[in-house]
C-alpha cells in the first residue's frame, strides 16, 4: 500500500445488491490488503481490529459476523459517519470498511476528515 493509506478506498456501497455479494466484496478487500506471505513475514498482524461504517443494518450485521467467525477478527460497527469518526479516533482500527452512501455525510467526506487527521490518515479504508 505504500503510505497512501485512506486514498486506497474500496467504496463498496454501489457494488452490493445482496449479502452474498457483500461477503464477496469483503473477501476481495482482504485478499488485496493482506495475503498469507505478508502475514507470515510479519508485515501485517492477524487477526485485525476492524471498524465497519455502514447505515445498512443487514450489511453491518452480516459483515461483522462473517469477519468474526471466519477470520477471528475484532469488529466494531458504526451506523453513521459521525459515530464512525468518533469510533475511529477512539479505537484506531487496523482497517475500516466504509459505505460510500451514508445519511449524514458521504463516504468521501468521511475519507477527507480521516485524511485530514494525522492520527487516522494511514488507516486503510
Amino acid at each position: 500500500m505504500g503510505g497512501s493509506g485512506l486514498r486506497n478506498c474500496t467504496g463498496f456501497c454501489g457494488l452490493c445488491v445482496n449479502s452474498v455479494q457483500f461477503i464477496c466484496v469483503i473477501s476481495l478487500i482482504f485478499s488485496h490488503f493482506y495475503d498469507e506471505t505478508s502475514i507470515r513475514k510479519g508485515l501485517f498482524q492477524w487477526p485485525l481490529d476492524i471498524l465497519i461504517i455502514d447505515d445498512d443494518f443487514g450489511c453491518r450485521t452480516i459483515a461483522k459476523k462473517f469477519l468474526e467467525l471466519m477470520g477471528g477478527h475484532t469488529v466494531d460497527v458504526a451506523e453513521n459517519s459521525s459515530t464512525g469518526l468518533q469510533k475511529t479516533a477512539e479505537l484506531k482500527p487496523d482497517i475500516i470498511l466504509l459505505d460510500m452512501c451514508l445519511p449524514d455525510m458521504s463516504g468521501l467526506e468521511v475519507l477527507d476528515a480521516l485524511c485530514g487527521d494525522p492520527a487516522t490518515r494511514n488507516i486503510p479504508c
